[in-house]
């Protein structure tokens, strides 16, 4: 007959019986051993799921300029590879930094004094480093949710320029008469972009108070019918051309105004196009050196008013 513990002996009856064959110190190495695998092991399973994250930066990053019509395909892949980057590196050292600290702990070693050591130099660093922090930490957002890029008109804290080089640091702004401005990242406090998207093309006139105003506006239609119908045009801008007013009154004039959308890029030539169609619907009269509403209104007057008011002169006209 066999012993009682041969016959119902278990895996854990088994490993139990293993395990008191070896030493109390190589069971503790061992048992240190298994736990650095086990948090490596996971260390690893979590540095595998960064690509996950990265597509998600690269999504948000898509998003954020997919209004943008400055951006090139170069750009905006520039862009994106240095969000990445930036993800993918800090992830990866926060993983890492963790499994170190935990493995350390897991063999025995006391891990508070390092964690306090590590937060008086993080303290201390943190002091002295903060703007060089704040900098990368501004950066990285601006990036991030696209809000200007090389190429842009931007104001920046009240200096008008054009960005010709960023970093996750650094804002490099030409302004208009040539001076270069170097901007870090966290003292931008405001910044306003005139070519996010799109911009309008304006145009403002001041008619004559003698002109009426179903008269003016349909001299301008007509210039905004005509500019509408240019192929050129149709390409550079996002909209027709629209009338707005009467905007002001002087006594002496009414203002109106003509404007359209159009891409940043774009937009002086859109506005070179609007001054070219009322040059060409308002000639100059020769003695005043001034536009001809006049004329122009003759022009449209009887399409607008009863026959028997086509004679009437205008009250306070030439």
């Amino acid at each position: 007959m066999q012993p009682r513990s041969a016959t119902h002996a278990t895996p854990a009856t088994l490993l139990h019986e293993f395990l008191a064959l070896i030493p109390p110190t190589v069971q503790k190495v061992l048992f240190a051993a298994v736990k650095v695998a086990l948090i490596l092991l996971a260390a690893q399973l979590l540095v595998r799921f960064v690509p996950v994250f990265e597509r998600l930066v690269v999504r948000r990053a898509s998003l954020g300029g997919a209004a943008r019509a400055t951006d090139s395909v170069l750009d905006q892949r520039q862009r994106v590879e240095t969000l990445v980057r930036v993800v993918s590196s800090v992830t990866r050292t926060v993983i890492g930094s963790l499994a170190i600290v935990m493995s350390l702990g897991a063999i025995g070693i006391d891990i508070a004094p390092l964690i306090a050591g590590a937060g008086i130099a993080g303290v201390a660093i943190g002091f002295g480093a903060q703007s060089i922090v704040k900098d990368y930490f501004n950066g990285f957002f601006i990036l991030l949710e696209s809000q200007f890029a090389v190429g842009d008109h931007v104001v920046i804290n009240t200096v008008e320029g054009v960005v010709e080089e960023m970093s996750m640091r650094l804002t490099v702004l030409r302004d208009p008469s040539g001076n270069v401005h170097f901007f870090q990242n966290g003292n931008i406090s405001t910044v306003s972009n005139k070519t996010y998207g799109w911009l309008r093309a304006v145009i403002t006139l001041a008619a004559p108070s003698y002109i009426p105003t179903h008269g003016v506006r349909a001299i301008l239609e007509d210039v905004a019918k005509d500019t509408n119908e240019d192929p050129a045009l149709k390409e550079a801008s996002l909209g027709p051309v629209e009338v707005i007013g009467p905007l002001e009154f002087t006594g002496a004039t009414v203002t109106w105004r003509l404007q359209v959308k159009a891409r940043p890029r774009e937009v002086h030539e859109v506005r070179m196009k609007l001054i070219a169609e009322i040059q060409e619907r308002l000639a100059v009269d020769p003695k005043s050196k001034e536009l001809d509403w006049l004329a122009a209104w003759e022009k449209v007057k009887p399409r607008l008013t009863p026959p028997a008011l086509n004679d009437v002169a205008p009250r306070g006209g030439p």
